[in-house]
């Protein structure tokens, strides 16, 4: 239960421990928030073109933010590495991106260890507002849907005895995978249907000429917004339901040769893009979301504490990417395996 405590926990022991942790997670939500103010604030872009020299206080705050980033990232990339040297990684760590790049770069020499950790320092970066954002409607889904919760609960209990580690007591690879725990991922998947992480599926200008497309005039030099089709009722019924099951194996074929069929396609499958453009830290993201959803669920009885929230028509939200202002959440602490065994 420690491996989620310190998202809920006021225990002073945990957050010490964890203390870390939260400055490199505060600090990275701090430069998305900041460069995102700066870009809307006019005075910005005027101090940048004219005074480049001069830092703005918004400017300084923003390289604050940065510095913790760099300096906590890069300490524990390095300590990594040298936990790799010494052959002291767990079986997770083992099999880890981080992991895997280092061991590219020693058979490659492409890039030196520098590089390797600037790189992975951008990743875990990167990762961080759209993993918390990803993760906390997932969260907020599970909570508003308690039979999907236990569903999910029940399935994740099964696979950590079967597949898990230390006696079926530790997540891994196995027990995340789609083959074991195959409703994660379609609640994982149900989610983004339901709250993508972007409000616009693609944008794109059109900067040639002025076009017709079925009937509708775009203007030379208009921006073109490609929006969701998550809650169309022409592809999809009762679009307000969150309902993990629609995206069965019996779900997708009942959908093949229907106008539905484009629900199913790979660029509406997650918020990373497909092809040579898919988000590069696609797989550590997703990785990371499975398992935090995964451990909560295994360690906590998930419900919303407010009585006047009943759907996600009841929730408000920030944007860039688009997050949940979370209501007041209740957990509550599911029995551990040895005091159900007792």
């Amino acid at each position: 239960m420690n491996t989620t405590s310190t998202a809920v926990s006021t225990d002073p022991f945990v957050r010490g421990e964890n203390k870390e942790n939260e400055q490199f997670v505060t600090a990275a939500l701090g430069v998305f928030d900041k460069t995102n103010a700066m870009n809307l604030f006019p005075l910005e872009f005027l101090m940048a073109k004219f005074f480049p020299w001069y830092k703005t206080k918004k400017y300084q705050a923003l390289q604050d933010d940065w510095d913790t980033v760099r300096e906590i990232g890069l300490k524990k990339i390095y300590d990594f590495m040298d936990r790799y040297d010494r052959d002291a990684l767990d079986e997770m760590e083992k099999v880890s991106y981080l992991a895997g790049a280092i061991e590219r770069q020693r058979e490659s020499n492409d890039v030196t260890r520098d590089e390797v950790a600037e790189l992975c320092l951008i990743a875990l970066f990167v990762g961080v507002d759209t993993t918390s954002s990803v993760t906390a409607w997932n969260l907020l889904h599970l909570a508003l849907n308690p039979e999907c919760q236990e569903k999910l609960h029940a399935e994740l209990v099964k696979s950590l005895n079967e597949k898990g580690s230390n006696g079926g007591t530790r997540l891994n690879a196995d027990v995340l995978g789609k083959k074991v725990s195959p409703y994660l991922h379609l609640c994982f998947r149900e989610s983004h249907r339901a709250t993508p992480a972007f409000g616009a599926a693609m944008w794109k200008g059109n900067s040639h000429r002025e076009v017709e497309i079925h009937g509708e005039t775009l203007p030379q030099g208009s921006m073109v917004q490609m929006g969701h089709i998550s809650y169309d009722e022409d592809f999809i019924d009762e679009p307000k339901q969150f309902r993990p099951e629609r995206w069965e194996a019996e779900g997708v074929a009942s959908r093949k040769g229907s106008k539905a069929e484009v629900l199913d396609h790979p660029f509406l499958r997650d918020p990373f893009s497909q092809g040579a453009r898919r988000c590069p830290g696609s797989r550590v993201a997703t990785n990371e979301i499975h398992a935090m959803i995964s451990q909560l669920i295994l360690d906590w009885k998930i419900s919303i504490a407010d009585e006047t929230v009943n759907s996600l028509d009841d929730i408000s939200h920030d944007a860039g990417p688009i997050k949940p202002i979370l209501p007041s959440l209740r957990f509550e602490p599911r029995p551990k395996k040895d005091d159900i065994t007792q």
